[in-house]
């Protein structure tokens, strides 16, 4: 399967997934059901109701709505359940103006009582299929937050409207409860086929990782959605050459960090780097490798598993030979290659040019080249421009060529002369939608013939046109070059809403500040190099990923329930209630 598809998949998930994150607050919710109540009052009015009982009527119905909302709160509410005061809250606006629609068609007064009844039938279905979806509490507690709503303000209007006898027919009611349960069942019917899944528990797990931020339910599934494959990364450790304690850690995955949040493999960087700190007692810095998101791990667990079987192959043997960091131009691709013990650190970009993630493919590509070299290439995605435009596709074969050219130019330059310095800055609060945990890590690197800075940024990819100002700033500190990376996080994908489903680095936060931020992470390696060796590491694990039929399979079953639930669920609770008012009931 080619990897442009799934990456296309991958990116429907993502905004699929990334339309659920504008929930708007309690506030504002409260108002909405406010506004729509007393909208009641001009709608009653017109229909012949007089002034002071539909202004009653309004107002009831607003305050009823909300000592409701709190009601079903209390009997919802507990650890982890996704029902608070301001979701319950939703739930009641949604049937407000389900109501305000019914009752903009409605011939009042003369069908007040069939009128009553069927919104009483309609918000508890609905209110039913939400709570009882979402929240995993009893069948009792769910019912009596189901009926709090309807219960109150369906008896003040039937007071109001002088209609206390309510005569519901049989036929509306039948086929408004009827045609939504062989919705829920045909979706359901729909993941087990698919994906050999409960669609409806997929669609309770998306929810409970989006309302509470837990994503074990959605995790699991990703695991059992996941296909056996193996995937690759190399290990580079640097250590101090006077007493050999590790200074810093550098990871090239051949895997991805995604799809999202923190799902799959999103974490795995953060993962990686806390088990490295509590075995090794350094920092990591951890590259993006050549993949798309076809390589995604499939769960937390696949990430525990990957990132032990890692660190069980810590490196044996460590030298002080290194090269420079020499550049090749082919085509739009600029290579920049380093030879480290036996590795050659290759990082390719298309900057200025928009790049996005390079397929995993072209690793095998390079293997007649590494073959010839007698060097293990790790091929990093430097991942750090992106612009308005789609990217092109990966021109493999210049790729290829620029690697070539830039490692021939660095193996001329090893010698036995290796310093390093690291540093690290966190993150501001205000750059969190943009930048992520392990914020900016710097790793310089002086040979005999230069001092060059790898920069990683924990982000996705940068502005288009900013990795050139910082290279520029770096140059200006006293390197003699740079090169500016992405670690691909997908940690802050999904979380709010935008054209992406993410931010790119310097998308709204000031660049000058980023550029600073960086010179200080740079300045402080450069205070600290220090005579160091670097050891090296390859391994190879077997671990479940979300492949590409795995993301097909998701994307197409997401949006047919969608469509499923849409005509199913939400259309007969406008139109059964209305074709029944229309027929005279």
């Amino acid at each position: 399967m080619d990897a442009q598809p799934a990456y296309g998949y991958s990116k429907s998930v993502e905004r699929l997934y990334s339309v659920l994150f504008v929930f708007p607050s309690h506030k504002r919710i409260a108002a909405a059901i406010t506004l729509f109540s007393m909208l009641w009052n001009l709608l009653l009015f017109l229909k012949g109701v007089d002034p002071p009982t539909s202004l009653l009527a309004g107002v009831s119905a607003a305050l009823l709505t909300l000592l409701s909302d709190y009601a079903s709160y209390a009997v919802l509410r507990g650890e982890g359940k996704p029902f608070d005061f301001r979701r319950c809250s939703a739930v009641s606006l949604v049937v407000v103006v389900l109501w305000t629609f019914a009752l903009a068609f409605a011939p009042l007064p003369s069908s007040a009582p069939e009128l009553i009844a069927l919104c009483a039938a309609q918000a508890i279905f609905f209110r039913a299929t939400a709570f009882g979806l979402l929240s995993r509490r009893s069948f009792f507690r769910v019912a009596v937050a189901a009926l709090v709503q309807p219960a109150l303000v369906c008896s003040a209007m039937a007071a109001l409207l002088s209609a206390p006898k309510l005569v519901l027919p049989i036929a509306p009611v039948a086929a408004l409860l009827l045609l939504p349960t062989a919705s829920l069942a045909a979706m359901d019917y729909l993941g087990r086929k698919r994906l050999g899944i409960s669609s409806l528990a997929l669609f309770r797990a998306f929810m409970m990782d989006w309302m509470t931020g837990r994503g074990d339910e959605l995790d699991e599934v990703f695991d059992r959605i996941g296909v056996g494959g193996r995937v690759q990364a190399s290990l580079l450790v640097f250590r101090r050459k006077r007493d050999h304690v590790p200074k810093v850690a550098v990871l090239i995955p051949k895997f991805h960090m995604g799809p999202f949040r923190k799902l799959g493999s999103s974490l795995f960087p953060y993962v990686f780097s806390r088990k490295v700190l509590d075995k090794l007692g350094c920092p990591t810095v951890v590259f993006h490798g050549a993949s798309d998101h076809t390589r995604d791990l499939a769960s937390t667990s696949q990430c525990e598993k990957v990132a032990e079987a890692i660190l069980e192959s810590l490196p044996r043997e460590f030298g002080s030979k290194a090269s420079a960091a020499r550049r090749a131009l082919r085509s739009r691709v600029n290579a920049c290659c380093q030879v480290l013990d036996g590795h050659a650190l290759a990082a390719v970009t298309t900057s200025p040019t928009p790049c996005d993630d390079i397929p995993g493919q072209v690793n095998e590509v390079l293997l007649p080249l590494q073959k010839a070299a007698e060097l293990v290439i790790d091929l990093v995605d430097a991942h750090n421009c992106a612009g308005v435009e789609e990217p092109p596709p990966a021109d493999f074969g210049a790729i290829a060529s620029a690697v070539e050219a830039a490692l021939s130019e660095a193996a001329r330059s090893v010698g036995n002369w290796l310093k390093v310095g690291f540093a690290r800055v966190d993150p501001p609060p205000e750059f969190s939608k943009e930048v992520g945990p392990l914020g900016f890590s710097a790793l310089a690197i002086e040979t005999k013939k230069q001092l060059f800075l790898h920069l990683v940024i924990d982000g996705n990819n940068l502005i288009q046109g900013l990795r050139e100002r910082i290279i520029e700033a770096l140059v200006e500190l006293g390197f003699s070059d740079a090169e500016v990376y992405t670690t691909d996080t997908h940690l802050m994908t999904a979380v709010f809403r935008s054209g992406k489903g993410y931010l790119l680095v310097g998308e709204r936060t000031g660049h000058q500040k980023l550029i600073e931020l960086a010179k200080e992470a740079a300045s402080s390696a450069l205070s600290n190099l220090e005579d160091c060796e670097v050891g090296a590491s390859a391994v190879e694990v077997d671990a479940k990923l979300l492949g590409a039929d795995a993301l097909r399979s998701l994307v197409a079953m997401v949006k047919r329930c969608a469509a499923i639930f849409a005509v199913g669920v939400f259309l007969p609770l406008i139109a059964i209630p209305m074709i029944a008012l229309a027929a005279g009931l």
